[in-house]
């Protein structure tokens, strides 16, 4: 990437926690930035999916960077979910949530800017210390403190404020967007990327037979973690 120099990290527009990330943190994201697309540091890559990969970063920090389809000149042939952009105003929204119980999403902090323009292709949010639910039952092995019953109520409960009063459906609710808090064994929810804002649905009185989806995702999740107990 050209003019690396001139990228900067942005707080969002809506953020009213700006002491929460230091100048020195800054620093350390942007470093972190220009050395992921130098290829400089390889040991930050976490993981990736079909819309973009993962990438640790000193301090608690991750950046999430995207693959924008949107401008491919195949896109029409793609499912390609939300834009960079929309998922990341879709998981700030949700790193505010009113929701009191103990599951949450990735704190949303910022994205980069250059030259004054807003970079799609990036956003930073903070490390969860948890484990993939999907690796968790692949390997057939649920860490000590978890606890079924506790846990999925506390997911079912998190669904159902995230559609009632955020006014938002996941909609790819797989083991692998869920993680296992390891100090708790709460659950973690990630990957907005294909999530739906239902604000002009439910202002609308329409029908929202997409929530459907999230509920079936959610049973199948229950059936797994039970076929390991029995």
């Amino acid at each position: 990437m050209n003019d690396n120099d001139e990228i900067k990290f942005t707080l969002p527009n809506s953020s009213n926690e700006v002491a929460e990330v230091s100048a020195a943190e800054i620093e350390v994201i942007e470093d972190g930035y220009r050395r992921i697309f130098s290829r400089e540091s390889p040991e930050y890559f976490i993981d990736k999916g079909g819309a973009g990969a993962v990438y640790h970063l000193p301090g608690g920090f991750c950046i999430k960077i995207f693959f924008d389809r949107h401008d491919s000149p195949y896109s029409e042939h793609m499912d390609l979910g939300n834009t960079p952009i929309k998922e990341a105003s879709l998981q700030e929204r949700m790193s505010h949530s009113s929701f009191s119980g103990n599951v949450r999403v990735p704190k949303y902090l910022g994205t980069f800017e250059k030259n004054g323009v807003i970079q799609k292709n990036a956003l930073v949010m903070e490390t969860l210390d948890a484990h993939n639910l999907q690796l968790l039952l692949n390997n057939k092995n649920l860490p000590d403190n978890f606890n079924t019953d506790t846990f999925l109520a506390s997911l079912e409960k998190f669904i159902q404020h995230m559609h009632a009063e955020d006014r938002i459906v996941h909609n790819d609710l797989f083991p692998r967007n869920i993680m296992v808090d390891k100090a708790t064994g709460d659950p973690r929810v990630i990957d907005f990327g294909r999530s739906v804002d239902t604000t002009y649905l439910v202002e609308n009185s329409i029908k929202l037979e997409i929530e459907e989806r999230d509920w079936k995702l959610f049973d199948k999740i229950c059936e797994e973690i039970y076929s390991l107990q029995k």
